[in-house]
């Protein structure tokens, strides 16, 4: 319980805290109940311990129901669980019949903190085992969620706009939506309740709506979601995307149970009034301050007039420092860059034998950073696609290269996205390519003076030439560009001139604009008609830019410390060089933060724009 301290104080013993007679810590007593003095470094040892204490969770519902300690407790959460779900009409008790099919159950117990690390409740959720139910042939199950990419153009576009951006969390969100009149699912009695009436029959649930563990339950629930915004509050549906809706003043975005909006004052407090009406009072309701584990800050513009700047990124210092107990991880040293220039990993050479931690937990590790780099930190794209090569059989180079990114996460520190309400209502790109036996093609696309998508990832056909790899970059550009050209339509940010897109190769540019067809391209000139046919129709302009000035190079090949950093500091701006902007929301009550007028505290994409372009 002390941890390496001796147990001073029994965990049973009554502690009375003695108002000090002088101002000299320690010198005064601190009396047990039996008169035992202890000193006041005890004491302090004793209470961080209890803060730092945290409640086992129960394997099973079993052992939490016979604990002798918490039982009743325990109890209590099960009855509330099956209360709920009765409240809920989600189920109705029927007598098990041969020709029934149950699906079995699992009664989770769950003991809930707060956010400040306190004891909060014994939580215990009932879940179905979907797996087990019957597949048929023409199921499809398939419940569409907000891509991250959509997301932060959202923030984007509430800068751009002067629009306050908001979240809430619907609680309880699959057992508000109800099943098809086809569908009959049976479960077992879940353990811990009663499993047979007075006549001593075997009981079953029959459900009326969607439980937790249901293949069907997401898409249910999307389906429930969807026809309220759309039937009863009446927003439109963006045809190009499923999970965004849309009137002239409110865009939402549906993230399962998590909704982001954004909008005109009037609008968003309409909306989370009549959201609460019809699924109930909602959770993290308010400014967004943290969505998908990604926080939000929300910057009043030095010159006021409705404008913020909003700020984008995850808490990498949160995660070193909850990984900070492994010695392993614990001994990695600050790097600058994420990966060295030199960096290659062979295939031929031999696996590295699991002997430490941090090799045990390497996919752990590959996922978390996989995580970060696609929804903040496009800095560590390249050394993440090297990382998961590795997956498998990692090798010596990728555990040491695993040690780099951790220790530049170290160095660098939270670095954050910023979405300014200055420049223009236009997007841009950046596409590059490295040309290898595995080409790797990298884009950055940015809106309003703002980073919001990008992409690192290795090419499918074996290129033959450099200017092949640069070309199959460009079309993978386009794709995205032109979605993204829909989604701004149907939101009224038409795009009426088109998206320049910046590339460093002057052939792959020449081939965008006009058919070559020569000893090099002649097997290529079909599959890239597409960038030739959106040239013409004025979707895409196709410009060249220095090799030296291209964003979307640091996505493709390791750089050298100054280049990477050059490009880094183009689109990410390290938190710490904005005052107080960790505890900004927090600190003001309608979510607002004011911080000093800083240049150098704000970048955009119009940085990147060639030396001597308009």
């Amino acid at each position: 319980f002390f941890g390496e301290e001796q147990p001073l104080i029994p965990l049973d013993t009554t502690i009375a805290l003695v108002e000090p007679q002088c101002s000299i810590e320690g010198e005064y007593p601190n009396v047990l109940c039996d008169g035992t003095q202890l000193s006041h470094n005890s004491i302090k040892v004793f209470l961080t311990s209890l803060a730092s204490y945290r409640i086992p969770d129960p394997k099973n519902i079993t052992e939490a129901l016979l604990d002798p300690q918490h039982g009743e407790e325990w109890k209590d959460a099960l009855i509330a669980e099956q209360t709920n779900l009765l409240q809920r009409n989600v189920y109705e008790e029927v007598v098990w019949q041969p020709w029934m099919k149950p699906i079995g159950t699992k009664t989770i117990p769950k003991v809930k903190y707060q956010a400040n690390g306190l004891f909060d409740k014994f939580k215990v959720r009932i879940v179905a085992l979907g797996y087990r139910q019957p597949r048929a042939p023409d199921e499809d199950n398939y419940a569409p969620t907000l891509l991250i990419s959509l997301a932060r153009l959202m923030i984007a576009l509430a800068a751009k706009k002067g629009w306050k951006l908001y979240q809430l969390d619907i609680k309880a969100a699959f057992l508000q939506a109800n099943l098809r009149k086809e569908e009959e699912i049976y479960l077992w009695v879940p353990e811990g309740l009663r499993q047979r009436d007075v006549h001593g029959h075997r009981l079953c649930w029959k459900l009326k709506k969607a439980l937790y563990g249901l293949r069907a339950s997401p898409q249910r629930w999307y389906d429930t979601i969807k026809y309220w915004l759309v039937t009863e509050y009446g927003l439109l549906p963006c045809d190009s995307n499923d999970t965004l809706f849309w009137s002239e003043d409110l865009i939402v975005g549906v993230y399962v149970d998590d909704i982001l909006y954004t909008g005109k004052d009037e609008a968003c407090q309409n909306f989370e009034t009549s959201i609460s009406e019809r699924f109930g009072k909602p959770s993290q309701a308010g400014p967004a301050q943290s969505y998908l584990n990604m926080v939000i800050r929300r910057v009043e513009h030095p010159k006021g007039s409705n404008k913020y700047y909003y700020y984008l990124w995850n808490d990498t210092d949160a995660w070193l420092h909850e990984r900070s107990v492994d010695p392993t991880f614990k001994q990695i040293p600050a790097k600058d860059t994420p990966i060295a220039p030199s960096f290659a990993a062979h295939k031929s050479e031999a696996a590295e034998p699991k002997r430490n931690g941090l090799l045990n937990n390497y996919s752990s590790y590959v996922g978390s950073l996989q995580y970060f780099c696609t929804h903040s930190r496009p800095d560590i794209a390249v050394a993440c696609q090297k990382l998961s090569e590795g997956l498998v059989n990692p090798t010596k180079a990728h555990v040491n290269l695993l040690k780099r990114v951790i220790g530049y996460l170290k160095g660098s520190g939270n670095r954050a996205l910023v979405f300014s309400p200055e420049g223009l209502d236009t997007m841009v790109g950046y596409a590059d390519a490295s040309w290898d036996v595995t080409s790797v093609t990298g884009f950055l696309i940015g809106f309003a003076n703002a980073l919001f998508a990008w992409k690192c990832a290795r090419q499918g056909p074996v290129s033959t030439s450099s200017m092949h790899s640069e070309l199959e970059a460009i079309v993978t550009a386009m794709k995205e560009i032109q979605f993204f050209r829909d989604v701004l339509l149907e939101l009224q940010c038409r795009q009426d001139a088109p998206t320049v897109l910046y590339n460093d190769n002057t052939a792959a540019e020449l081939n965008t604009k006009r058919a070559r067809i020569s000893g090099k391209t002649k097997h290529i000139a079909l599959r890239y008609a597409y960038a030739r046919q959106a040239v013409q129709h004025g979707l895409v302009r196709v410009e060249h830019m220095p090799g030296n000035e291209m964003p979307a190079d640091m996505l493709t090949k390791p750089l050298l410390k100054e280049d990477f950093e050059r490009q880094r500091d183009k689109f990410l701006v390290e938190c710490q060089s904005i005052p107080e902007l960790r505890n900004a929301v927090e600190d003001s009550a309608d979510g607002d933060s004011k911080i000093p007028s800083s240049e150098g505290g704000v970048t955009n994409v119009s940085r990147c724009e060639p030396q001597g372009r308009e």
